[in-house]
């Protein structure tokens, strides 16, 4: 509830799923990326396939 709030549409609901992928862009992993690394913390991050 708080994301739809502050983002204006409900991240979770999967017909948004395909459009928040698609304009991810090359800054927005880069900045993900220095957030993710300045505390010096592990993480692990799974990628599933796309079910057939």
């Amino acid at each position: 509830m708080m994301n739809k709030e502050l983002e204006g549409f409900n991240m979770d609901s999967p017909e948004n799923f395909e459009n928040i992928i698609n304009n991810i862009t090359l800054n927005d992993v880069q900045k993900m990326a220095k957030t993710l690394l300045e505390d010096n913390r592990s993480y692990e991050i799974i990628f599933k396939p796309k079910p057939e």
